[in-house]
């Protein structure tokens, strides 16, 4: 029985599917968010939770609660199952769908605009 040497060896993944490019990705957009959102610190109204999670996505999910009318507690829950879902779904397997990370950072750049608006404004 003869074997084909190419099929033994898998084939090689491309960089944008690799877990470490979207670890980086992730990183660099958490940062640039935190060095936008930064300067709101000298607010005393706003406190470092309420701006890492906006440079996540919580503003996201917030605004739609607030069309429902749902309480803050549930928007919060939502939020953080959310992100960690599509966090681990991003970085479970070495091979990554693109379509997760792509979604969070869709999700965190819309959540740091909405922010960033909110807090120039009415600051």
């Amino acid at each position: 029985m003869t074997t084909d040497p190419q099929h033994l060896l898998s084939a090689p993944i491309p960089f944008y599917r690799r877990r470490w490019f979207w670890g980086m990705v992730v990183g660099f957009q958490i940062i640039f968010s935190l060095i936008i959102l930064l300067p709101f610190l000298e607010n005393s109204n706003i406190n470092q939770l309420s701006i890492l999670m906006a440079s996540t996505g919580a503003w996201v999910f917030t605004s739609v609660g607030w069309f429902i009318n749902l309480p803050e507690y549930i928007l919060t829950s939502f939020y953080t199952l959310g992100i960690f879902l599509l966090l681990f779904l991003t970085f479970r397997d070495k091979n990554v769908k693109i379509i997760f990370p792509i979604f969070y950072l869709i999700i965190a750049l819309v959540s740091v605009y909405l922010s960033h608006n909110f807090w120039t404004h009415f600051s």
